[in-house]
C-alpha cells in the first residue's frame, strides 16, 4: 500500500474519525496495513509521522534498530506517555513498563520482528502480525497490537509500524466465526471486495476451490481484477457495467454469466452481492457471493433449444428442413432429430437404403452446438482396405509407399464438429478397437506420427442392417455398440409413408422440372406413384421424377414393378417347390405367394394390388377368396 502525505501532512487516503468499536476502524486497518500484501510504502520520514498521525487508532513507528521515531496522538492519550518522551527510545525500554507481563510480551515480540532470521522470512500472515496485549493502565480491557514493515519507495526494509486497536476490531464475534464457517461450508464462494482504489479482495470462502479450481490463497489480498480475470471475455463489459451501476445507485447485485476455471472449463453461475457502507454513508466495501448453475443452466438452455426448433417444425409445414414428410412415421423422427440436436450423445440410425440417413445426420449437425464446425461425412464401405487405418487417423510423410506429405484423418478433419459413419458395419473388428480407444479420450497417433490427438467430435453413424443382430453374429463388437447406439433414429421405408408421396414427388417435380415444358403431375400419375413398393425409398423416388420429367410418362415403373415381382416370386418358387415337379400345385402356390406380397406392398389396398398386378378388381377379389385371402 502507499500512504502519501498532503503539504500540510494529511493523507489523502480519506480516513475519517472513528469510534473504536465501529466496523470502519477495521477497514482502515485492512487497508493500512494487510491490503497492500502486509507492508507499507513511505515517501518520506514527513509522510510516515503524517500517516500515522492521521490513522484513525494509537499508533507508531520504529527504525531498523527497533528505536521509535514516531508516536502519535492517541498513543499518547492512551499511555500517558508525550511522544517526546519516548521518540529515540529503544523499543523494549518504551514498552516493557506499559503492558502487563512485559518482558515476556516484549521478547516474543522481538522474536518476531528481529533482524534474524532475514526480513525476507519475515512471517506475513495476519495472524503472526498480530499479538495481545494488556495495558497497565486499563487491565479491564483487551488489545492487540498490529506490527508490520515500512519500506521507502525504493522498496528498501526502513523499520517496523505498530497499531494498538481494541481486540473487538481485529477478532471476529462469535456471530461473525458462524458465519464465515457456515460461508465456507455452503457450495458456492463469498468474497469482500475492499473499496481500497484496487479492490483488494479481503476475504474468499473455502467454495472457492470447487467453483474456480483456486486455492484461497489465489484471491486473498490481491486486486479484484485476479476475480475478474475468470469471467469469460465475452461477457465482462456487461458484468462490469452492472457491477458499476449496483454501486453508483446502491443497489442489489445480481446477474448469471459464465466463468472460466483454473481448467480452462466454462461454468455458468450467478453473483449476488451489495456494497457496505458506514454511518456517514462511505462506501466502503462490496461482498458478494457466487454459485454455480451450470446444470440447471444447460438444462435451461436444451428447453430452449427444443422449443425454438419445434416451433421452426411446426412453422414448416412440408417438414424439417431440407427432409420432406408429414406422415405421422416422419414426425416421430422429426421429434429424435430435435432431441439428437440438443444432445450431445453419439447418434445411430437405422434405415434401408435411400430413407436419407445422411439427410438426417445432417439435420442433427446444423441444429446443434457444433454447427458451425466441420460435418466430414465418411462411406465406411468404400475405403480400401489397406488405407482404413490411414483414412481415419492421418499419415506422416514417408510413413508408407506413395505418402508423400502428411494427411490429416477423418478424426482430425471433424475435430470440434461430427463425423457421420455411414454404413459403419463395414469397419473390421480390429479397427473398431482402435476407433473406440481414440473416441474414450485415449486419443490416437497419425499413421508413422509420434504425437497423440485427442478428437473432440461427435459420432454419427448409420446403417441399413441391424445394429443388434450384427453384434449377436459377432460383426460389431459390443462395448464398440455401446459407444455409439446411444441414441437410435429408424427410419421408415417410403412404402409406410403412403401420405408423404406425393408430396415428395411433387418437391422433386417443383426441383428438378420446368413449369412450361415439363409434363403435370396429374392424379392419375400421382396414383401409378402411390400403388408402387419403392424398394429404393426416397433415392428411387427422386431419380423416377427425373425420368418422368425426360420422357412423359410412367409406363416404365409398371416394368419396374413386374421385375421386382417376378425376383421375388423366383426365390419363392425355388424355396417352397424345391423337388417338386406337380405343376398344379406349384402354379397354385405361385399365385397366392404372388398375391400376399403385392397385398403387403401396397399395405393390402386392395386397389392399389389389382393395379399392381394387371388385373381388375373383380379378378383380385375372386382370387383371394379362392385362396383364403379375403
Amino acid at each position: 500500500m502507499t500512504l502519501e502525505a498532503d503539504e500540510k501532512g494529511r493523507i489523502g487516503s480519506g480516513f475519517a474519525e472513528v469510534k473504536e468499536d465501529a466496523p470502519l476502524a477495521s477497514y482502515l486497518l485492512d487497508r493500512a496495513f494487510f491490503a497492500g500484501g502486509n507492508d507499507m510504502t513511505l515517501s518520506s520520514p514527513s509522510a510516515e509521522a503524517a500517516a500515522f498521525e492521521s490513522l484513525p487508532a494509537a499508533a507508531f513507528s520504529a527504525d531498523m534498530n527497533l528505536t521509535i521515531i514516531s508516536w502519535n496522538q492517541r498513543m499518547a492519550k492512551l499511555s500517558s506517555w508525550d511522544a517526546l518522551d519516548v521518540i529515540g527510545k529503544n523499543l523494549a525500554e518504551v514498552l516493557t513498563p506499559l503492558v502487563i507481563g512485559g518482558e515476556s510480551i516484549i521478547t516474543d515480540l522481538m522474536a518476531r520482528i528481529a533482524p534474524q532470521p532475514p526480513l525476507s522470512n519475515f512471517r506475513e500472515n495476519a495472524d503472526d502480525a498480530c499479538m495481545e496485549i494488556t495495558l497497565r493502565a486499563l487491565p479491564e480491557k483487551n488489545f492487540s497490537l498490529l506490527h508490520h514493515r515500512i519500506r521507502n519507495i525504493e522498496g528498501k526494509d526502513e523499520g517496523f509500524g505498530f497499531v494498538l486497536v481494541p481486540r473487538s476490531v481485529v477478532l471476529p464475534s462469535p456471530t461473525e466465526g458462524f458465519h464465515r464457517r457456515l460461508l465456507n461450508l455452503s457450495p458456492g464462494m463469498a468474497y469482500q471486495l475492499l473499496n481500497d482504489g484496487q479492490w483488494s479482495i479481503r476475504y474468499v470462502s473455502e467454495g472457492c476451490r470447487d467453483l474456480t479450481g483456486y486455492e484461497p490463497e489465489y484471491f486473498i489480498n490481491h486486486p479484484g481484477s485476479t476475480l475478474h480475470s475468470l469471467i469469460h471475455p465475452d461477457d465482462v463489459s456487461r458484468i462490469q457495467e452492472a457491477f458499476h451501476s449496483s454501486i453508483i445507485n446502491k443497489q442489489r447485485y445480481e446477474q448469471e454469466y459464465r466463468l472460466l476455471d483454473a481448467n480452462g472449463n466454462e461454468k455458468w453461475v450467478q453473483e449476488h452481492g451489495s456494497g457496505v457502507y458506514s454511518s456517514k454513508e462511505e462506501f466502503l466495501a462490496f461482498e458478494g457471493f457466487i454459485t454455480d448453475i451450470t446444470l440447471s443452466k444447460h438444462k435451461e438452455q436444451a428447453l430452449l433449444g427444443e422449443r425454438h426448433l419445434l416451433q421452426t417444425a411446426l412453422r414448416d409445414r412440408h417438414g424439417f428442413g431440407e427432409i420432406v414428410g408429414q406422415s405421422p412415421a416422419m414426425q416421430k423422427v422429426f421429434e429424435m432429430i430435435i432431441k439428437a440436436a440438443i444432445s450431445s450423445d453419439n447418434v445411430f440410425i437405422f434405415g434401408e437404403t435411400g430413407t436419407g440417413k445422411e439427410l438426417v445426420a445432417h439435420a442433427i449437425h446444423n441444429n446443434s452446438t457444433r454447427k458451425d464446425q466441420p460435418f466430414i461425412a465418411v462411406n465406411c464401405g468404400a475405403i480400401p482396405e489397406g488405407l482404413v487405418e490411414s483414412a481415419f487417423f492421418g499419415h506422416k510423410k514417408g510413413a508408407f509407399t506413395n505418402a508423400t506429405q502428411n494427411q490429416k484423418g477423418y478424426l482430425e478433419a471433424a475435430n470440434g464438429g461430427t463425423l457421420f459413419l455411414d454404413e459403419i458395419g463395414e469397419i473390421s473388428l480390429s479397427m473398431q478397437v482402435k476407433l473406440l480407444r481414440a473416441l474414450e479420450k485415449g486419443g490416437f497417433s497419425p499413421v508413422g506420427g509420434q504425437e497423440v490427438i485427442h478428437p473432440n467430435l461427435r459420432i454419427i453413424a448409420a446403417s441399413n442392417k441391424d445394429l443388434n443382430e450384427m453384434v449377436h453374429d459377432g460383426q460389431i463388437r459390443r462395448d464398440f455398440f455401446y459407444r455409439i447406439y446411444i441414441i437410435p433414429i429408424h427410419l421408415p421405408p417410403l412404402r409406410e409413408r403412403e401420405g408423404d408421396i406425393e408430396l415428395l414427388a411433387r418437391t422433386f417435380f417443383d426441383m428438378f422440372g420446368d413449369p412450361v415444358t415439363s409434363p403435370p403431375l396429374t392424379k392419375h400419375e400421382i396414383a401409378q406413384l402411390k400403388s408402387y413398393p419403392w424398394p429404393g425409398n426416397v433415392r428411387e423416388l427422386q431419380n423416377v421424377i427425373r425420368r418422368y420429367i425426360t420422357i412423359g410418362n410412367l409406363n416404365f415403373l409398371q416394368d419396374m414393378a413386374n421385375k421386382e415381382l417376378a425376383e421375388a416370386q423366383d426365390g419363392a418358387l425355388t424355396a417352397e417347390e424345391e423337388g417338386s415337379f406337380n405343376l398344379e400345385k406349384a402354379v397354385e402356390s405361385f399365385e397366392k405367394h404372388l398375391l400376399v406380397r403385392a397385398l403387403e406392398q401396397t399395405k393390402w389396398h386392395k386397389m392399389n394390388a389389382a393395379q399392381l398386378l394387371g388385373i381388375s378388381r373383380r379378378t383380385l377379389f375372386r382370387k383371394l377368396k379362392l385362396h383364403g385371402l379375403d
